[in-house]
């Protein structure tokens, strides 16, 4: 594997760690030889592990705003309907243009 700075990796691994890392060069990585890919770079695992944290970050961005937006609909449900058996009807949680717009 080549490593261009030092420091860098030195730095990478500090703060995310040899193991973290290491599941995004699995690929780069040749089992019978024990050794990396020729042209492996330091930087390209890094730069899997940083994709990988974005769209981690916009996952869980959308998920967060469906679960919000459940609870809401649940605790309306309830409110309205005034019983907590009323959750196992679909037909109430049909989309409205009020829904959309969350």
């Amino acid at each position: 594997m080549e490593i261009v700075s030092q420091e860098d990796a030195e730095k990478a691994l500090k703060i995310i760690g040899y193991y973290r890392l290491r599941g995004y060069s699995f690929q780069l990585y040749n089992n019978s030889t024990k050794k990396y890919i020729l042209g492996t770079k330091f930087e390209d695992i890094l730069t899997l592990y940083r994709l990988d944290q974005k769209l981690s970050d916009l996952i869980f961005s959308m998920i967060s705003k469906i679960e919000v937006a459940l609870k809401a609909h649940l605790v309306e449900a309830l409110l309205i309907h005034g019983d907590a058996l009323i959750l196992k009807d679909s037909s109430i949680f049909k989309r409205t243009s009020q829904c959309m717009n969350t």
